[in-house]
């Protein structure tokens, strides 16, 4: 009975952890507000991905708000060399918050947040907010590449190892 609750206890901290909140963020310097949300609703309502197909992008803009809400069904055949195709899904809901100061005359910059509270590994939802971002600087004019991905470890752990 005890290995039950460990285990019980375990995965419910293991799904704890990928159902909280994430959200990423990103700043646009010297950019009026209006003009941030603007290209902030031409890249939700037409999302470019490069190895993935929309097969439906669901938007709703909050104008007063300044509120975007995303619900985006996306795929994708994986083909690698020697193995099988695999095709993948995702299904996506985003919220996409422009903060910026109510005050005309203070000098703080439009900011995005990105977020979602649906579970999701957050190298997903990185990946999807550096994309949107770099988007919405494309559209502003500025240079804004989407980082490098990230290497996978190839070493096992330590633990794993001894």
């Amino acid at each position: 009975m005890p290995r039950l609750v460990v285990r019980s206890v375990a995965i419910a901290l293991a799904a704890a952890a990928f159902a909280g909140c994430a959200s990423e963020s990103a700043t646009f310097t010297g950019r009026p507000g209006d003009q941030v949300w603007t290209a902030m609703v031409a890249v939700a309502e037409e999302p470019r991905y490069s190895d993935w197909r929309v097969l439906e992008n669901r938007v709703v803009v909050d104008d007063e708000r300044r509120e975007i809400f995303i619900s985006r069904h996306l795929r994708r055949d994986l083909v690698r060399p020697g193995a099988d195709e695999v095709r993948q899904d995702r299904n996506y809901r985003f919220d996409i918050v422009l903060e910026t100061s109510a005050d005309e005359e203070a000098d703080t910059p439009p900011t995005i947040t990105f977020s979602t509270v649906q579970p999701i590994m957050p190298s997903r939802l990185f990946d999807e907010a550096e994309q949107y971002f770099a988007e919405v600087a494309e559209l502003l004019g500025e240079v804004k590449e989407t980082p490098a991905p990230r290497p996978l470890a190839t070493e096992p752990p330590r633990t794993v190892r001894e």
